[in-house]
């Protein structure tokens, strides 16, 4: 191989892999003939082959694909003692190529390194290169141009038809972004930038109170947060209020001069949770794309200045709750708009109108407590726009604010081309409005809709015969799929005997919760409790009924997640909290999302044994642990009318 880069060639030589050397995990794999570097790792995995150059020019092209992260956080680079070329991993199949000078006869070493980011390399190749040839490998800053404005023709964007010839808009897109001179930008880091931003005509103090305003409560008066904003993450989303009021986004130009504003918004299903980003486009005189709500948190997520190759990125809703990447994001609003390109440009056209969207979360949790608080704080603002709402299988947003009278548009959108084309045919403004803060009258505001739901139902009227008189009623979250309490069913055997023998309750209530593939679990434990207690099998009820449960009750066993939110947040009850020890550290705030809750036991961290180390494992937990929490805590709040 030595030979082959002895002088330049238009051809590229392999670099065998099993001549690189690994580390952190990362090893060759024979039988693919690549090299596999795990996630959850950060720093160098792969480097070598430590090539004997001589002075001259050097492409070296690498073939790699990322995996299992949200935005991949890989880059390579050709390293001498010092870095001569440097390239960031972008897309989750690249072929990137770096060029060096070596300024004389040296070892070129290949190093790959990595922030918790799966990754697997498919080949390497090196050329030497003629020196009056070096510098073509890129494209040229004539050809970007050429190639934003045929991505701006294939979306629709301004009067120009796309080419006969001209690539699709999603392989435009990733040409763009792939392009070594696109900049991913961390928000918080801008100052790496300076001179791009400088160059652009972009003041980066503009960038950054944008996105504070807005992601955090840094700007908000003392004493002054808006309802449904101030638990947590304290995020204000001003902007969302701000569209339904005034009929467009506004946001200070980060260019200088008046304020941008914009009427154009683009929903874009995020796969896998029902969430929906809304994108949202100013058009002049530079144009930018703004990413919101593809997070639980509703926040703004990017700010992509697409005449500049550059694209701002808030860090922490990457890491804290973003469900989606961007990249993907962006595919589907290509994708959207090239399809139907006559929609999305006569959309664009129009005037709009204001609208709401919410009710397609399919996580429980983050559906009352983002999407729900989100609905009231509009509500609650006075505002009246219009609503799209999603399908949901649990309390809808439209049975639950049945009694402020919204209007709704839609109310059973369920797919991602329903809602896109539904926003553009109707000419809507679309805002899907958040909060994260649950607060008493919102909580009672549920509870009136699951009784009204659940009261002519056969569940309804158990429910009420069963609690009748001085029942102590427990409800226990069961789980079968992932994050389950291994001892579940001694559990609750050992909880309800303790019951009775210790604290003497003449009847006790075993309301069981879970969903339907804990149906085993559940026979398990009536089996076991045998007639010490009245069980009732809550897996077979429906969502408004479990919900009455919930405010019925007088102790609670939870998982932590969706089981514990109904208790917590909305019912506001006291009792134990359970878990996986990675899920058990959100009990730091979790308080914070109710004010004036009850009282949240848990196990100490060292008590719960967790069969994997990773999010979602099942845990070992002594169900004496649990039942002495719960006899304690009784003891000192014993419901006495309960005792024998």
């Amino acid at each position: 191989m030595v030979d082959m880069l002895s002088s330049p060639s238009p051809d590229f030589t392999p670099v065998p892999l099993d001549r690189m050397s690994c580390l952190q995990g990362a090893a060759f794999d024979a039988a693919s003939n690549t090299i596999i570097s795990p996630g959850g790792i950060t720093g160098f995995s792969i480097y070598g082959p430590y090539l004997p150059v001589d002075a001259g020019f050097y492409d070296v092209k690498v073939d790699i694909s990322t995996a299992g992260t949200k935005h991949p956080r890989v880059h390579v680079e050709l390293w001498n003692g010092e870095v001569l070329s440097k390239r960031d991993v972008q897309l989750e199949r690249s072929t990137l190529t770096l060029t060096a000078w070596i300024p004389a006869r040296t070892v070129l070493e290949i190093r790959f390194h990595t922030r918790n980011t799966e990754f697997t390399v498919h080949n390497i190749a090196a050329r030497r290169l003629d020196p009056h040839l070096a510098a073509t490998s890129e494209a040229t800053e004539a050809e970007r141009i050429s190639r934003r404005q045929q991505f701006r023709a294939a979306i629709a964007f301004g009067h120009e038809e796309p080419a006969p010839d001209a690539p699709s808009a999603e392989a435009l897109l990733d040409s763009i972004v792939g392009d070594a001179a696109f900049v991913w930008a961390d928000e918080t880091q801008l100052s790496a930038h300076e001179a791009l931003l400088h160059r652009s005509g972009i003041n980066p103090t503009t960038i950054h109170y944008i996105f504070s305003s807005n992601n955090s409560s840094r700007f908000e008066p003392a004493g002054a947060a808006a309802p449904l904003t101030g638990g947590y993450p304290h995020y204000t989303n001003q902007f969302q209020l701000q569209a339904l009021r005034d009929g467009f986004i506004e946001f200070p130009s980060p260019f200088g001069g008046e304020n941008i504003k914009s009427d154009v918004s683009f929903p874009i299903f995020a796969p896998g949770f029902g969430v929906t980003a809304v994108l949202y486009e100013f058009s002049g005189p530079h144009h930018i794309i703004v990413g919101t709500a593809h997070s639980w948190s509703g926040a703004i997520s990017f700010m992509w200045f697409v005449d500049h190759d550059l694209l701002v990125h808030d860090p922490e809703q990457e890491s804290l709750c973003e469900w989606a990447p961007i990249l993907p994001i962006l595919r589907s609003f290509v994708r959207m708009c090239a399809s139907r390109r006559a929609l999305a440009f006569n959309y664009r056209c129009s005037t709009k109108n204001a609208a709401c969207f919410g009710g397609c979360n399919s996580n429980l949790g983050h559906y009352f407590w983002n999407d729900v608080s989100g609905v009231e704080r509009v509500v609650r603002s006075g505002l009246r726009p219009a609503f799209v709402l999603g399908k949901s299988k649990r309390l809808s947003l439209e049975q639950i604010f049945l009694e402020d009278d919204i209007e709704v548009v839609e109310c059973e959108v369920e797919t991602a081309e329903h809602l896109f084309e539904l926003t553009l045919e109707n000419k809507l403004l679309l805002v899907r409005p958040t909060g994260n803060t649950i607060d008493v009258e919102l909580a009672a505001k549920v509870e009136r809709a699951a009784l009204r739901l659940a009261r002519s139902s056969a569940g309804e009227r158990e429910c009420l015969r069963d609690v009748e008189g001085n029942a102590f009623v427990v409800f226990y979250n069961l789980r079968a799929h992932n994050k389950a309490w291994i001892e579940q069913v001694d559990g609750a055997v050992e909880l309800v005997n303790r019951l009775r023998s210790e604290l003497q309750y003449e009847k006790v209530v075993l309301f069981l919760d879970g969903y339907e593939d804990c149906a085993a679990i559940v026979g398990q434990i009536k089996d076991k409790v045998g007639s010490s207690c009245l069980v009732i099998d809550g897996t077979r009820l429906s969502f408004p009924e479990t919900l009455i449960w919930a405010y019925r009750c007088d102790f609670f066993v939870a998982v932590i997640g969706s089981g514990l939110v109904l208790l917590t947040w909305l019912a506001a009850k006291s009792g134990i909290c359970h878990g996986d020890r990675r899920h058990m550290a959100q009990l730091g705030w979790w308080g914070s999302v109710r004010p004036n809750a009850g009282t949240l036991l848990s196990p100490a961290m060292s008590e719960i044994i967790d069969t994997q180390d990773h999010f979602y494992t099942n845990y070992n937990l002594d169900p004496s642990i649990v039942s002495n929490l719960a006899v304690e805590f009784l003891k000192r709040h014993m419901p006495h009318d309960r005792a024998i």
